[in-house]
């Protein structure tokens, strides 16, 4: 065993490495760019607790239990982890929202036929699991679990594949959204065309009407 793996266990630094990948995709997929400060204040208690084992194990400092502060630095990063999930989800969900907020309910199922049977529904179930998730993340045993993570981040993942479909979808979406607004405009220039040459017949009739009586 390395000298890190002594001070560490490995599940610890895997979980870390994952951790921090989600963090920073959380501070990338948010239009500010902002710090997601509660992961980062997370990852900082973590390494209090690690550097209490580190300074234990190097003699440092003495009254240390090195079980309890390892599981905790390790509860320290399923919670950066789960926040960093939160924020990710959040702001795909606004991404989701955004892309088709300017489209008309005809224009999308022009292009995704079955949006309202399979698309929609699924991304309210996946809001409904985020939102049900984040109830027990960080406080239930379970929830400081390899499995339980690995939900939450499943469901992340599936958020950003229907984005993903979503966003190769929204220039036909466009397209269409276009097309139906110009027959828009033909058919209401039609309308009032004919609306204006009934108005003149009929007048013309009804002067026709008034000569010949």
């Amino acid at each position: 065993m390395s000298g890190v793996e002594e001070f560490v266990p490995s599940e610890i630094i895997e979980l870390y490495f994952r951790v921090k990948k989600l963090i920073i995709e959380a501070e990338n997929v948010d239009p500010e760019k902002r710090i997601p400060l509660n992961s980062v204040n997370e990852m900082r208690n973590a390494l209090d607790h690690l550097m209490r084992v580190w300074g234990k194990k190097q003699g440092l400092i003495e009254n240390v239990d090195v079980d309890l502060n390892l599981q905790q630095a390790m509860e320290h990063i399923y919670r950066a982890g789960y926040d960093a999930c939160d924020l990710i989800a959040i702001s795909l969900f606004e991404a989701i929202d955004g892309l088709l907020r300017d489209y008309s309910s005809r224009a999308i199922l022009q292009v995704i036929p079955d949006f309202y049977q399979r698309i929609y529904p699924k991304l309210e179930k996946l809001r409904r699991e985020i939102e049900e998730a984040k109830v027990i993340k960080g406080t239930l045993e379970e929830s400081f679990s390899p499995q339980y993570f690995q939900r939450y981040e499943s469901i992340v993942k599936e958020v950003k594949e229907l984005k993903a479909e979503l966003e190769e979808k929204v220039t036909a979406i466009e397209r269409v959204e276009s097309e139906l607004e110009n027959s828009n405009k033909f058919q209401w220039k039609v309308s009032i065309v004919s609306a204006l040459l009934g108005a003149m017949l009929g007048s013309l009739l009804t002067l026709l009407f008034n000569i010949i009586g």
